[in-house]
């Protein structure tokens, strides 16, 4: 459904925004 749709594109960019900052970390 369109919810779901909704809701992995909220994951996937929480999940760039978390990696993004792991990264800049190192």
């Amino acid at each position: 459904s369109q919810v779901l749709v909704d809701d992995l594109k909220s994951l996937n960019t929480f999940v760039a925004r978390f990696f993004s900052i792991v990264i800049e970390e190192e």
